[in-house]
């Protein structure tokens, strides 16, 4: 490539130069330019994937083929509490439970040979204070080009908050189907979501019967909406009613039942999101009070008012008629 420049002189004659530049050089330089992006970008990606592996919110490690540690992120350090340095002069066998060693050295070998393309468990980690973790893990195997394997790269999440969550559930669902006495949740509009097997034996519906159903279904007609109204106010105040109310069975029967309502509200807000009720069948109780009153208050062979009610039913009349009355001087006149 030729050129030529022209530059003019204190004397005001113009001076020309000529040159040439071959392809070669510019090809270079092209070469070095092009080089030296690819290097900013290089640079760029492997600040990337560091960042992304360091300050990834999961654990995130590269292990080799015989177990040892080779690359470890903050947080799968801080899931097992030991430091990086002491890490990566482990093994994973020294972060596994015992009773787990046997069975999690056949899935990597079997891993490493390709038998298996990855791994995912729920699992639990041995920390350095001999304390559990759990953790969910997720293991795959890196090859070279040629298809040999190289290393592997997991991810562990801690999951140990919620199994000990799922673990209260189960505690929680076992005491609930386990209750002698019916039990029903609602949602916040008094939806039925989840009844017992008690429930179900007490008023002859089956769960699948009542779920969505609101808990009027039960009602025994006995209560005006005056009484339904207090008793919702209640809980709202308070958070729970209680008290002896009459419901009706599937099969129409209606029957006493002492009956607690509780709301369960949010923690952020404190805004009733379910309410719990527990139901528990008076009807034997009732019958018994009954039958107490009559042996009471009526004569066994007759059934006509004994004595003792006679004298009760003396005294109420009596003690309405002194009330009745004007109030007596509390001194005497004097003559």
């Amino acid at each position: 490539m030729s050129y030529s420049l022209s530059l003019s002189s204190e004397a005001g004659k113009t001076v020309c130069w000529a040159g040439y530049i071959s392809a070669t050089q510019i090809s270079l330089a092209q070469i070095e330019g092009q080089r030296k992006q690819a290097e900013d970008a290089l640079r760029k990606s492997e600040v990337h994937f560091r960042n992304t592996f360091e300050y990834a919110p999961i654990g995130v490690v590269t292990v080799a083929l015989d177990g040892r540690f080779m690359a470890v992120n903050q947080t799968f350090c801080d899931i097992v509490g030991y430091e990086r340095k002491a890490l990566l002069s482990l093994t994973v066998m020294d972060v596994t439970q015992d009773k787990n060693k046997t069975a999690h050295a056949q899935l990597i070998q079997q891993l490493g040979t390709s038998e298996l393309t990855n791994i995912r468990m729920e699992t639990q980690f041995l920390r350095k204070d001999r304390s559990l973790v759990w953790g969910s893990l997720s293991t795959r195997l890196v090859c070279h080009r040629d298809g040999s394997p190289d290393y592997f790269i997991a991810t562990v999440e801690n999951i140990t908050e919620r199994k000990q969550a799922e673990t209260e559930l189960r505690i929680a669902a076992t005491v609930f189907e386990s209750q002698t006495v019916g039990m029903t949740i609602t949602d916040a509009s008094t939806k039925i979501l989840k009844v017992n097997q008690a429930f179900t034996r007490l008023m002859g519906y089956t769960e699948a019967e009542v779920l969505n159903q609101n808990p009027r279904l039960l009602h025994s007609g006995r209560h005006d909406r005056p009484f339904y109204d207090a008793l919702w106010q209640t809980i709202r105040n308070s958070g729970v009613w209680q008290g002896e109310i009459w419901n009706k069975r599937k099969n129409g029967e209606i029957y006493p039942e002492f009956l607690t309502i509780t709301a369960v509200r949010a923690s952020q807000d404190d805004k009733i999101t379910h309410y719990v009720a527990t139901q528990i069948d008076i009807t034997e109780r009732k019958s018994a009070e009954e039958m107490i009153k009559q042996l009471a208050f009526y004569d066994y062979l007759t059934n006509l008012p004994n004595r003792r009610l006679l004298n009760l039913s003396f005294f109420w009349k009596k003690s309405a008629m002194m009330k009745t009355l004007p109030a007596l001087p509390t001194r005497l006149p004097t003559a």
